[in-house]
């Protein structure tokens, strides 16, 4: 399996990962005070963003040829770290 289907299947899996975590905080959220709902919810439509950000990552990815989509993988790796930490950083809020 070359390179590029690796790290395919590397980016679908944080995907999954993230819509799982993204359902928990939803869930969180909900039983939230009013206040602190808000705050959650707004926090959880900026990763949400995030999380379309690499999901379009991916499909670019897809499109290119074997040679040209590591540019576009050290971006998605940017966005990869930047929502695992606001992630975490929402569940621990959460708390």
């Amino acid at each position: 399996m070359t390179d590029k289907k690796n790290y395919q299947k590397k980016l679908e899996a944080h995907l999954d990962k993230w819509d799982a975590k993204i359902d928990e905080l939803n869930a969180k959220a909900a039983q939230a005070e009013a206040d602190s709902r808000l705050q959650y919810e707004e926090t959880i439509d900026e990763i949400k963003k995030k999380r379309d950000e690499v999901q379009e990552k991916l499909q670019e990815i897809k499109k290119q040829g074997d040679e040209t989509w590591e540019d576009i993988k050290k971006a998605s790796e940017d966005i990869v770290s930047d929502l695992d930490a606001r992630l975490e950083a929402a569940i621990e809020n959460l708390k």
